[in-house]
């Protein structure tokens, strides 16, 4: 190669450099789209240790979107927790499905009321605890464009503590892409009150989302001192989307 050569390949090189980081930090506009009949199933993998013994659970999530109000635009979303399989001390048993959880979202995608089953159905947690889970499952996206670095805040009522506020804080990491797939990057974190007594619970979670539909192709995280019936638990919990089974109208992995 001559050096003519040799100097317009570098050239090209850095051209290509510089385009390529000038992408990277176009603004994007990260959005959660809902479409009525989608469905979509993720397998929910948590890991604890409860009364001296480390748990694992694995369930299959499924969320489908019921109807869309032509009124007001709410959102009415199915959540139904289809079962699964839990091993205590190395012995496993089976978990069976649970009563559907139905949530109603306004237009933006917020969480406005959650209902699942009757105070006779109480599970592992309290109603409340279960409805600020059902918050922070999923990411409240900026409604301004970000790009990589970006911090943003939003402001949400405490379902678990009357009067009280939860306050995310979101970072949009990177669109990251792979050989096959790009998906957006967000960090939450956030430190909520779970009674009028001074307890808490952090949130630390990363997702992986579409950029599509914003539906979570993935996500992992934590949750310090989650209150349960047997007391506060620190739990690991990773998220996988699956693939769609034959009747289901959306899209999943």
């Amino acid at each position: 190669m001559t050096l003519q050569r040799t100097i317009l390949a570098g050239a090209a090189i850095a051209i290509l450099s510089l385009g390529a980081a000038g992408a990277d930090d176009t603004p994007l506009t990260l959005a959660r789209v809902y479409k009525e009949g989608d469905v979509v199933r993720h397998r929910v993998e948590i890991a604890a240790n409860m009364m001296g013994n480390d748990v694992t659970a694995i369930r299959t999530i499924k969320t489908s979107v019921k109807e869309i109000k032509k009124t007001n635009g709410d959102i009415i979303v199915l959540s139904a927790d289809q079962g699964g399989k839990v091993v205590v001390g190395g012995q496993e048993q089976e978990i069976p499905p649970q009563t559907d959880a139905v949530l109603t979202l306004d237009k933006t995608g917020k969480i406005v009321k959650y209902e699942r089953g009757t105070a006779a159905e109480a599970g592992l947690m309290a109603p409340e605890i279960e409805h600020l889970m059902a918050i922070l499952n999923e990411p409240r996206l900026s409604d301004k464009a970000v790009k990589p670095g970006d911090i943003w805040t939003v402001e949400l009522a405490n379902p678990a503590v009357k009067g009280k506020k939860i306050t995310p804080k979101l970072t949009f990491v990177a669109a990251e892409t792979t050989e096959t797939v790009t998906l957006w990057k967000v960090k939450q974190l956030v430190t909520a009150d779970t009674d009028d007594q001074g307890g808490k619970a952090v949130f630390e979670f990363t997702f992986w989302l579409r950029p599509a539909d914003g539906v979570i192709a993935k996500a992992e995280g934590s949750i310090k001192d989650l209150p349960t019936s047997y007391g506060p638990v620190t739990v690991q919990m990773k998220m996988t989307l699956l693939k769609p089974e034959p009747d289901d109208k959306g899209k999943g992995a």
